[in-house]
């Protein structure tokens, strides 16, 4: 036994648990947005071992169980019984025509979206069918690794391309403009410029391990770089060093198995129990306390759009769209996700008060119960900081204060609350504090408290509008109290019939949250009012919170995801959705639980933890690739007669060159826009080129169907864009023809006038 060797080994493995913990304590006390895609949602295996995006903006995903198409919506998934040589893939590549190409166990496949064709190395050799990298050049020479051999395709013909050592074990290939590199085991890495090799060795590895580069990878600065299992390597005047960051040598990462660059030129680095982020010499570990997997990450891909996709072995495909919003939920240290309500004392301490587990404090990534001098905890319903002390409205328990030190309570049972349950709490500009009850309100000043009948309703929230005036949300509509009398407030708008829940009020615009009708603004001068609801930009009707940001942007909690609004100078709104497209877990809101901060962050709670957003950070728009045709079905018929067309496209086996009698003339259309990130913001509107019909409105509808269509030749224009984002429209342009029947044609007249005469 080579006790030294043991030594070095033992070291090198201690030295990567104390990087990884020192790695972890940034990102324990916060989990991140990433969104994961697994069996449940359709992929075909949860061990995906390579991914690629084609140019449709479709992203192909080989597992170890067959092949997966993503568009952004749905999965399309084919196995041997579609035609794959075996299920057991290892990796893909897309070519200059489009075509897939497939690596398993068993050999290479062809994939034209019609049929497969499959390609076998060896019929004597089973491990030379073992198919690794698969990889395109500049001229479209199609390379690969066989067995850890490195082969190309001549001729449709799969042929060996002997390296100086015909014994090398080959890891890992990149075609490089004119030139392919190679990395075999023990760190000799082959260079092939025109039809000559030459070689670079790497520097020995500090923990004696043997090198073993599972990624080459050329980044837009054209840097290129070897991930390995001793490291991160690049090359540095025509040798290959050691890659360094902030003066910390990178041999002292897990194994790295997978590479990409995002869009701000950060690099994504798979390892084998979790994910490194590079960016500007500083290192960032995520892994299942951050949101992310301890497992795997055998595949890294940067989209299109700009998403960042990792391959888990495992746990199916995660994908990072920005850090605009980080949780705090039960992986991170607090013991209930259902966050009802949220407050901040004046040194930026953030209290979270729970559904079932009580009151919280979060600072510096560090959660810390407060224990309530009760035997049960009490759900927490509203917060307010006022003069030291944070003010806690409970359902059954009545009010509490908190000094930092002792509680003190105050209940129906001594006369202080007309009910014990406490919907709302409220801050006006004279420090008096509004509560919002289950049958009337209190407001206290000082020290002394106030009832105010408002007959058998729930008050919701409140809003200060003009002096000493309070506008409140209850159970029966607004009422406004002014010169200690409560009167029923009336617009005489849309706002007089809903059931309000929420106010922000943004100069003289009221803006009110409803539980039926989405937001009402309502100009207090003026009296116009613009409704926003499901029919023009919401998700969600039901609005549980509403705070306006420091750039005049409106955010609303909802049951379901979370709005921003904005409204643009002839008053008309733009709304962005964020959920479960962005990482988001807890998809609703609830009513008093939002906060902003004075850095002008915002926290939200939801039903699964607390969302912080930062509007400094940067979050991936969803950008559509293309818009392709899904579907053309004839209303009544099973299928399209393959005589009425000329052939079909090879993905979604669309009729092309479709030519129908003038008796099929009832025509329905689907059709998808690519996006592969939060596709809950795209719209379409459609028109048909040969009818006088203007544009449709935008919406989510993508299907729609044209009956009795005339005879005549047409052209079904479509186009997509995301709602809320400065982009251009995609477009889809499909031609047809409807025959006109011989009968109606100018040479039937012709006969007709010729038999006549």
């Amino acid at each position: 036994m080579d006790n030294s060797y043991y030594g070095r080994y033992l070291r090198s493995i201690l030295l990567c648990i104390c990087l990884i913990c020192l790695l972890q304590l940034p990102a324990a006390a916060q989990r991140y947005p990433f969104y994961n895609l697994n069996v449940e949602n359709g992929l075909i295996q949860s061990q995906p071992r390579d991914m690629v995006q084609d140019k449709y903006g479709h992203l192909w995903i080989a597992t170890l169980g067959g092949l997966s198409r993503y568009d952004g919506q749905s999965f399309v998934n084919y196995s041997v019984r579609d035609g794959l040589l075996s299920n057991n893939l290892n990796s893909i590549s897309i070519d200059h025509q489009g075509i897939i190409w497939v690596g398993s166990n068993s050999g290479l496949s062809r994939f034209d979206g019609h049929k497969f064709r499959h390609y076998t190395i060896s019929s004597e050799n089973p491990t030379s069918n073992i198919i690794g990298q698969i990889r395109t050049d500049a001229r479209h020479q199609l390379w690969f690794l066989a067995g850890n051999k490195l082969y190309q395709l001549v001729k449709d013909q799969p042929r060996p391309y002997r390296l100086p050592d015909t014994n090398a074990f080959v890891t890992s290939i990149l075609p490089d403009g004119n030139q392919l590199w190679a990395a075999s085991v023990g760190g000799l890495i082959y260079r092939l410029a025109g039809s000559r090799w030459d070689s670079l060795r790497m520097p020995p590895a500090a923990n004696g391990l043997n090198h073993v580069v599972y990624k080459i990878f050329k980044d837009r600065r054209q840097r290129l770089w070897f991930a390995a299992n001793t490291g991160l390597y690049t090359l540095d005047s025509g040798r290959v060093v050691l890659a360094r960051a902030r003066n910390q040598a990178m041999d002292m990462l897990p194994p790295l198995l997978s590479m990409t660059e995002d869009r701000s030129g950060a690099l994504w680095l798979g390892t084998n129990n979790g994910v490194v982020r590079l960016a500007d010499s500083i290192v960032q570990f995520f892994n299942k306390r951050s949101g992310l997997s301890d497992n795997p990450f055998f595949s890294m891909l940067n989209d299109a759009e700009g998403n960042v996709w990792m391959a888990s072995d495992g746990q199916g495909v995660f994908r990072y769209s920005g850090t605009q919003f980080t949780v705090v939920d039960e992986t991170t240290g607090l013991p209930s996700g259902q966050v009802m309500s949220i407050e901040a004392d004046q040194g930026g301490r953030i209290f979270l008060g729970t559904y079932d587990a009580g009151l919280f404090a979060y600072e510096a990534g560090i959660v810390t119960p407060i224990s309530l001098p009760l035997a049960a905890a009490p759900a927490i319903t509203a917060m307010k900081y006022r003069n030291g002390s944070l003010w806690l409205g409970t359902r059954g328990a009545g009010l509490w204060k908190w000094n930092g030190k002792y509680f003190f309570s105050y209940l129906a049972e001594n006369g202080k609350l007309p009910s014990n349950f406490i919907a709302s709490i409220y801050k006006d500009n004279r420090n008096r504090l509004w509560v919002g009850c289950g049958n009337g309100v209190v407001m206290i000043d000082r020290d002394t408290f106030k009832r105010i009948s408002t007959g058998n309703v729930s008050v919701l929230d409140f809003i200060q509008l003009e002096g000493d005036s309070i506008l409140m949300a209850t159970s029966a509509g607004l009422r406004l109290y002014a010169k200690g009398e409560l009167f029923k407030f009336t617009t005489g708008s849309a706002l007089d019939s809903a059931e309000p829940q929420c106010f922000t009020l943004k100069g003289k615009d009221l803006w009110t949250g409803t539980s039926d009708n989405g937001v009402i603004i309502y100009n207090l001068e003026t009296g116009k009012s613009v409704v926003i609801n499901r029919s023009n930009g919401m998700q969600s009707d039901f609005i549980y919170n509403l705070i306006t940001d420091n750039a005049g942007n409106v955010w609303a909690g909802t049951g379901y995801g979370i709005h921003r609004i904005s409204l643009n100078n002839q008053g008309q709104p733009s709304v962005f959705f964020y959920g479960k497209g962005h990482g988001m877990k807890g998809m609703e809101s609830n009513h008093n639980a939002v906060l902003k901060m004075r850095d002008g962050s915002i926290w939200f709670g939801t039903t699964n933890g607390a969302l912080h957003y930062r509007p400094e950070t940067k979050l991936i728009d969803p950008q559509p690739t293309s818009i392709i045709m899904q579907s053309v079905k004839l209303v009544g018929d099973h299928a399209i007669d393959s005589n009425w067309y000329k052939s079909t496209d090879p993905w979604y086996h669309v009729p092309q060159g479709l030519r129908l009698p003038f008796k099929k003339n009832n025509i329905s259309f689907t059709f998808h826009a690519i996006s592969l990130g939060n596709n809950e913001q795209i719209r379409y509107r459609y028109r048909i080129e040969g009818l006088e019909v203007p544009w449709s409105d935008w919406s989510t509808t993508n299907t729609v169907t044209f009956s009795a269509l005339p005879p005549g030749k047409y052209k079904f224009h479509v186009q997509s864009m995301a709602w809320g984002a400065n982009q251009q429209p995609k477009e889809l342009l499909y031609p047809f023809e409807i025959i006109t029947p011989f009968h109606k044609t100018n040479w039937f007249r012709l006969l007709v006038l010729a038999a006549c005469i």
